[in-house]
């Protein structure tokens, strides 16, 4: 295998990891550092130009985010992730752009697939509920985006870190408006890498269950910039997420590979392992889909250990 597989796990945490509202009680810790290696003049002058050559809203230009800069590190019963922050720039280039997508040795050497986020919505009914991806070719997906590590970050011990659950909420509430504040709880179950080329990446993959039933989401639900008015809800097992890819598959209609990467993950947490295998089974013989359930690039081996 080889970065060519569209969808990889990064990392699998086999079980869900509840997020601590108090940042300081989090068994998953993000942490972000702020003096990244300086990328050679040459390269940023290219970067520069894609990004003046994009129609990318000007604002997005001072947008600091996370990029995946260390495989992630388990201590006992605690997680630490590494990560750098640059701007959106790095990412729209590197992994945005089809000109830079072959650009793998320096991807690797400045450490540039940048980490976002998946939500998938769980409500009190037990079904979990897709949207329709209006900047995205009307992709079937869950929620998030970008964390901003002007707002998303508080300092923990004198380092800087992602504060999960405040990530989370400021990420959904653009997409699911005052619908927040029925958020009960946030699990994260792994992180999912992309290599869909214009949309390559990384996510941290959540779970969020809503102290509300599905129809009454969906009646309150607004249309956004990013999606539809419709929502999907779909029950949360393994045979009726099954029975919803081959439906949208049907009727002509794609879902996200960051959504599938999720999906696995989701299975596998609350399911369990044989049920996580059966659902790689059905993607990869009838949907012709591939995940494999492991990190199968060299991203990580970029010469010189840094951290």
């Amino acid at each position: 295998m080889t970065k060519n597989q569209e969808i990889q796990i990064v990392y699998n945490f086999t079980k869900p990891m509840p997020l601590n509202r108090d940042i300081n009680k989090s068994r998953i810790k993000v942490e972000v550092r702020e003096n990244p290696q300086p990328i050679d003049n040459k390269l940023e002058e290219e970067i520069e130009k894609c990004w003046i050559n994009s129609n990318i809203k000007k604002k997005l230009s001072n947008n600091i985010i996370p990029y995946l800069a260390s495989p992630v590190i388990k201590r006992g019963g605690s997680y630490q992730i590494l990560t750098e922050a640059r701007g959106f720039r790095y990412t729209q280039a590197f992994n945005r752009d089809q000109d830079f997508y072959e650009k793998w040795d320096d991807l690797k050497r400045y450490s540039l697939l940048s980490l976002s986020t998946h939500c998938h919505i769980l409500t009190q009914d037990g079904k979990i509920l897709f949207g329709t991806k209006r900047n995205q070719s009307n992709q079937i997906s869950g929620f998030g985006g970008f964390p901003n590590i002007q707002e998303d970050t508080k300092i923990v011990k004198k380092i800087k870190c992602l504060d999960l659950f405040q990530t989370v909420k400021n990420r959904l509430s653009p997409e699911i408006g005052k619908l927040i504040e029925y958020i009960d709880s946030i699990s994260s179950l792994g992180i999912t890498y992309v290599n869909t080329p214009a949309l390559r990446g990384t996510d941290l993959d959540f779970l969020v269950r809503f102290r509300i039933k599905s129809g009454e989401f969906k009646e309150k639900f607004q249309q956004t910039n990013q999606f539809d008015r419709e929502l999907y809800a779909v029950d949360f097992s393994p045979e009726k997420i099954t029975n919803f890819l081959r439906e949208i598959k049907f009727n002509g209609k794609e879902i996200s590979k960051y959504a599938l990467g999720a999906l696995y993950l989701e299975i596998y947490s609350y399911h369990g392992k044989e049920s996580a295998k059966r659902f790689l089974d059905f993607l990869r013989k009838e949907q012709k889909i591939f995940i494999s359930s492991s990190f199968n690039i060299d991203y990580f081996k970029n010469g010189k250990k840094r951290y």
